[in-house]
């Protein structure tokens, strides 16, 4: 098994990631070279990198922030003005249908009132019409759990950002209708052991209740999310320029205080750390990576990633090299 040092990608997951999925992270892990420059199906189309950057775009999709999609969107319905014709991957409506999705989903109102006045004066009816309901329902959405409703103050702040980030992972994945994204998560939320009985209830109801929501037919999938996660999946694949990043999506190095995403350089110790783990490390740093369907681990001591190994049910360093 070829394995790389992945550094942490910003505003993630604390403590330790498991639950891999070896047919689908081993690739992405094998991908330790230089990513390839070579144009992909959906990411490419030379018309239209004058109005818009088609790798960033899949960027604001993983990160599933409704106002750069609005952003990109409104690029490519100026590109479609111009040029006569969509791009050949995804074209604006698809990238205004998202967008409305991950501001409903995230209750962003700012992003809702934008979406429906651009929308209005680009006369796409439909789409506005189902802003204008987005905007009047995230008002009137169910209260929370209780018990995912805890005090900052009184809070350690490991705590309150594993249960904030397993939120987001939640509604990330769910909005990616990705299956085996909740699938992990689930699997992973009883390991929680930083959180009460009743927030690991409660999140775990929640990933069911987001599992029950997808389609279960390939087919049913949402046309617009399947274009999305084609480019998603493509522009990863090809890359572009830029600083330290995940394999293949160079170009985004985390911030201040964090070694950036997946893919860029290991950290100092990194070759030093123990080759394995048996049971989890307190001191380790989880966090979801929705691409991989998996968990990652990061052991700030040693500035180095493990993953699940099941082959002796331990933690194996993730360095590029070979045990």
């Amino acid at each position: 098994m070829n394995r790389c040092c992945f550094p942490l990608p910003s505003r993630r997951w604390s403590v330790l990631l498991g639950l891999l999925f070896p047919v689908l992270v081993s690739p992405a892990l094998a991908q330790v070279g230089p990513p390839s420059s070579a144009p992909t199906s959906a990411v490419s189309d030379p018309a239209f990198e004058k109005y818009v950057d088609m790798a960033l775009l899949a960027d604001a999709w993983e990160a599933k922030n409704a106002a750069l999609l609005t952003d990109f969107a409104l690029q490519l319905a100026e590109g479609e003005r111009v040029l006569l014709r969509p791009h050949k991957g995804v074209n604006s409506d698809q990238v205004f249908a998202i967008a409305l999705k991950v501001a409903a989903e995230t209750k962003d109102k700012t992003a809702l009132a934008r979406l429906k006045k651009a929308l209005t004066s680009l006369n796409k009816t439909d789409l506005a019409g189902e802003a204008k309901l987005a905007e009047q329902f995230a008002d009137k959405s169910r209260a929370p759990d209780p018990a995912l409703t805890i005090p900052v103050e009184n809070t350690p702040v490991g705590v309150f950002l594993l249960l904030k980030d397993t939120l987001e992972a939640i509604k990330s994945v769910k909005l990616a209708q990705n299956g085996k994204g909740l699938e992990a998560i689930i699997k992973e939320i009883p390991k929680m052991t930083e959180l009460t009985d009743a927030q690991r209830k409660a999140l775990i109801k929640l990933a069911k209740e987001a599992q029950a929501s997808l389609p279960t037919d390939a087919k049913d999938v949402d046309p617009s999310v399947a274009a999305l996660n084609k480019l998603s999946d493509e522009s990863r694949k090809g890359g572009h320029p830029g600083g330290g990043g995940h394999p293949g999506h160079p170009g985004h190095p985390g911030h201040p205080g964090h070694p950036g995403h997946p893919g860029g350089h290991p950290g100092a110790g990194g070759h030093n750390a123990p080759r394995r783990f048996t049971g989890i490390q307190a001191r380790w740093r989880r966090y979801f990576d929705s691409q991989r369907n998996c968990y990652l681990y990061y052991d700030p001591t040693y500035s180095c990633y493990y993953i699940y190994d099941q082959r002796c049910s331990c933690y194996s360093v993730v360095d590029g090299s070979e045990n």
